[in-house]
């Protein structure tokens, strides 16, 4: 039997998380090595959590659908999920699974969505790419934006909600960032032209 063969699979299982009111079925040895908040909710003592209940969690603010493709990562190693999605209407999904990650603090989560926003951007998706980098401490995708934007000024011009930006704290109160800012980036420019 297989790892990835105990995804939701309640024989042998020793927690269960509860989200949108239905079990997944999980394996404490597994979801703590991969989840810092997992862990350290274990190691404090599930009955101290006000959402644990023996050896039942409750999840708030996940759908079921996206709590079970980001478990599934954690058996198994792989996002699919994330690599099927393309075009528009992937943005707002894979903003998401980023959020989802920044709350549980899964970083190996987080790095994936961020390289995929990072793919996704171009000045349609600019604002929506650079907002989600903010709200979800997504520091490369900051990095990432800062750049675009300093390669791409009409970027910022191009927004419906210019001012918006002015808040941000990607930009540093600046317009454009210098190489030297960005750290050791290895953008290549040529590639942020393409997008536009």
């Amino acid at each position: 039997m297989a790892i990835a063969d105990q995804i939701n699979n309640p024989e042998f299982s020793d927690i269960t998380f509860i989200v949108e009111g239905k079990p997944f079925y999980a394996h404490k040895v597994i979801v703590c090595q991969l989840s810092e908040k997992f862990r350290t909710m274990l190691r404090a003592g599930l009955s101290e959590s006000k959402n644990v209940q023996g050896c039942e969690v409750k999840i708030d603010g996940v759908s079921y659908q996206f709590f079970f493709e980001i478990m599934k990562y954690l058996y198994t190693g792989k996002f699919e999920v994330l690599q099927q999605m393309n075009g528009p209407l992937a943005l707002p999904k894979v903003v998401e699974y980023l959020r989802i990650a920044d709350k549980e603090f899964l970083e190996d989560v987080k790095i994936l969505c961020e390289h995929k926003l990072i793919s996704m951007c171009n000045l349609e998706s600019f604002q929506t790419i650079c907002e989600a980098a903010d709200l979800y401490n997504a520091n490369r995708l900051k990095e990432y934006c800062a750049w675009f934007l300093r390669i791409n000024p009409d970027a910022f011009t191009a927004s419906k909600f210019e001012s918006s930006f002015s808040d941000l704290s990607i930009l540093g109160g600046k317009q454009t960032a210098s190489k030297q800012e960005l750290g050791k980036m290895n953008w290549d420019d040529s590639k942020a032209e393409e997008k536009q």
